[in-house]
């Protein structure tokens, strides 16, 4: 049940879809990772170990997944709210149950988005972000 799939399963098939050109589907199953990792982190009271691992293999996939979504703002915006929404039709299971320590119950998805809709209203961001982009040849690696 899709309920009970980890994060980190989230982001190996991030990862195939991604090597198998199916870049749309790459950015869709990493933000659904995300948000599932981001709930737990946040609920859960793991040890550093299992944060860091959960995080780094995350922030592995996303150095590939990542720089392709922000190829188009716009698409980008949708995939993150339809994750969003995702996470909240699918809540993972995990974190509700009792043998896993939990620090609290409230979950802060949208504000994830909603920062980040900030950041880029922000002309002096999006043109500094645009920027960095273009110098790091982002768009020539990620947006064909």
């Amino acid at each position: 049940k899709v309920d009970f799939v980890s994060p980190m399963t989230m982001f190996a098939l991030s990862a195939r879809a991604y090597d198998f050109g199916l870049r749309d589907d790459a950015v869709k199953w990493f933000y659904r990772g995300q948000n599932r990792l981001i709930t737990a982190l946040y609920v859960l009271d793991l040890d550093k170990l299992t944060v860091s691992n959960n995080t780094a293999f995350g922030q592995l996939v996303g150095q590939h997944v990542n720089p392709y979504a922000f190829c188009d703002l716009n698409k980008q915006h949708k995939a993150a709210q339809d994750a969003i929404e995702w996470a909240k039709n699918h809540p993972y299971q995990a974190v509700f149950l009792p043998q896993l320590p939990s620090k609290h119950p409230d979950r802060k998805l949208d504000a994830r988005l909603v920062e980040q809709d900030r950041y880029f209203a922000n002309p002096e961001n999006k043109a500094k972000w645009e920027k960095e982009r273009q110098d790091n040849l982002v768009n020539e690696r990620f947006c064909w």
